[in-house]
């Protein structure tokens, strides 16, 4: 697993489903984890850039907008890891944006902990 990856594991949760259009238990598609992902970093990035955490409110709009819950999302990639892992491989362009986001969100984590 490359560094960039930790992140977004730990981040994210991960992401999973064999096809885009495949619907598992948690009402996620492979698509819809990773377009989640994607979110979430984005959402996480730009408020820890602001020295803020997500708020509830912003946390709890991104699953109910997306049909699910935190609890769902975490488990997600672990429950399908070779399925995101084969979706990732087929769409570079998504496991690329995983990881800029990872790599952005990495360097405030190591700038906040320069300051402190």
């Amino acid at each position: 697993m490359k560094r960039e990856h930790f992140l977004w594991v730990f981040s994210a949760g991960m992401l999973l489903t064999l096809g885009g259009g495949v619907a598992w238990a948690e009402g996620l598609t492979v698509e819809t984890y990773c377009d989640l992902t994607i979110t979430r970093l984005e959402l996480v990035n730009r408020s820890w850039s602001a020295g803020q955490e997500p708020s509830d409110a912003e946390e709890a709009a991104l699953w109910q907008r997306y049909g699910t819950t935190a609890p769902e999302y975490y488990a997600f990639r672990g429950k399908y890891p070779q399925a995101v892992d084969q979706y990732l491989a087929e769409h570079p362009e998504i496991s690329d944006q995983i990881d800029q986001l990872s790599t952005s969100i990495e360097r405030v984590i190591r700038q906040k902990e320069a300051t402190q």
